[in-house]
């Protein structure tokens, strides 16, 4: 029995020449729950199969069973031992598929963390203007008394942690334990910024629970990580307006 490096996947495996091969092993690893499997190369020179190797498919003579959907590979090879069971055979075809299937799940996932981030931008310029607003009316034009003094207070505060000035900072302006339809501003957020914008194509009754209550998490993150130095940045500009 002998093995030979596959050539262009057009050529040799018409059906997967469209996949990456790190796709073909994720479909095989599928597939196979685990165990290993093998590609039928349906040679019409002998019983050879295609076995994946790093970054590459390996064609190997091997012992097919195809009504048993089994192909008893070289031993040693890919871990098998003399003990090993057969290897699960698999038509290119059925692998192709998984492949597209796989595709097509992984292209959702990362617009999905696309859309993840683009709710936390949101959450993020939100701080901002929260910051600015909560400024107007504490330290700013709109603001009376030691406008400096309120601000060293404040900066102060925040570098110590002080709940008492924490607590007294405005919260994100949006209901944060709903992520339902009910929470209106939620759903306008994401159909204008996300759906709209074509970052993640699905309408917001579409998702999932748990989408929802991840682009919610990630939009209170986002204005969480900002917020605080939003308002020590509105501080420091009072306190030292050069």
């Amino acid at each position: 029995m002998g093995s030979e490096p596959i050539g262009p996947l057009a050529e040799n495996i018409p059906a997967l020449a469209a996949h990456p091969s790190h796709l073909i092993h994720l479909a095989l690893a599928v597939l196979g729950d685990g165990d290993t499997t093998v590609i039928d190369a349906d040679a019409p020179d002998g019983d050879c199969v295609w076995l994946p190797g790093p970054g590459q498919l390996v064609r190997v003579q091997a012992v097919v069973d195809r009504e048993a959907g089994t192909a008893i590979l070289p031993r040693p090879l890919a871990g098998q031992t003399l003990t090993s069971p057969p290897a699960g055979l698999l038509p290119a075809d059925r692998v192709g598929e998984t492949c597209q299937e796989l595709k097509e799940l992984l292209d959702d996932l990362i617009a999905f963390h696309a859309a993840l981030r683009s709710m936390a931008q949101v959450g993020h310029d939100a701080a901002d203007n929260v910051a600015a607003e909560w400024a107007q009316d504490t330290i700013g034009g709109r603001a009376s008394g030691d406008v400096r003094a309120t601000a060293h207070r404040v900066l102060a505060g925040i570098d110590d942690g002080d709940p008492a000035v924490l607590d007294a900072l405005p919260e994100i302006p949006i209901d944060t334990a709903d992520a339902t339809r009910r929470n209106e501003t939620l759903v306008e957020i994401y159909e204008e910024t996300i759906r709209f914008a074509h970052v993640y194509p699905h309408a917001w009754d579409e998702l999932g629970a748990a989408q929802r209550v991840r682009l919610l998490d990630a939009l209170v993150a986002g204005f969480h990580c900002r917020f605080h130095d939003a308002v020590a940045a509105e501080c420091r500009a009072v306190v030292d307006p050069s």
